[in-house]
């Protein structure tokens, strides 16, 4: 069974597929005596897109945190995400025991656009919503300076800065519709640590939590 997270919002229904596309930067050039040579760059930011069903029932093969939602509460989520500019995390847990491994997605992405589709003869009296994502890579740590620039285009400098010395909580009460991948982003600040919990709280898995169960989090 697959769970798909967008930020703390998880979709009742995972989507029979999603695309997800890996630009590159790769550069060729023409020599005079040696003809083309390609120069190879790292990988450019990746591109995901997805339809996913927001049923008006609850059906069996459909999860949620607190009982059916409304088509209202997915479309303000992805409203507030596009509107306050900032990365959500997106999850594709293919295990609920295990957040990490080949098989499952965890990336930090902006929310390019959606879109409703009324579709009866497709999803009956349900409504499905297209999704695009676009990779973030967080350059909050990162300090960029202008160097020059090269065939018209500006090249940047980039230089780590020192780390925050937060001191974080060693627990955490949960609260209702909190999941260990949400406490691990809110405490955290990193979504992809709810692995980390699940063991060393000895979880059976990453959403059935209790309101007022006492998380460790060191």
């Amino acid at each position: 069974m697959y769970i798909f997270y967008l930020g703390s919002l998880l979709f009742p229904v995972a989507p029979e597929g999603v695309n997800i596309k890996a630009n590159n930067q790769n550069k060729t050039l023409t020599l005079i005596n040696e003809g083309e040579i390609n120069l190879l760059k790292s990988r450019g930011l990746q591109e995901i897109s997805f339809e996913v069903l927001i049923p008006h029932q609850k059906y069996s093969f459909s999860k949620y945190l607190g009982g059916v939602l409304p088509i209202q509460h997915y479309t303000e989520a992805l409203a507030a995400m596009k509107a306050t500019k900032k990365p959500v995390q997106f999850i594709i847990l293919r295990n609920l025991k295990s957040i990490s491994g080949i098989y499952n997605t965890n990336i930090k992405v902006s929310v390019e656009d959606y879109n409703l589709i009324d579709d009866a003869g497709k999803y009956g009296q349900d409504i499905g919503i297209s999704i695009k994502l676009k990779e973030y890579k967080d350059k909050s740590n990162i300090l960029m300076s202008i160097v020059g620039k090269v065939e018209n285009k500006t090249q940047y400098l980039l230089t780590k800065v020192r780390e925050s010395t937060k001191i974080l909580p060693k627990t955490y009460t949960v609260n209702p519709g909190d999941t260990l991948f949400t406490i691990a982003k809110k405490q955290l600040g990193d979504g992809a640590k709810a692995q980390n919990l699940l063991e060393l709280n000895k979880l059976p898995n990453l959403i059935d939590l209790t309101v007022g169960q006492v998380i460790r989090l060191e």
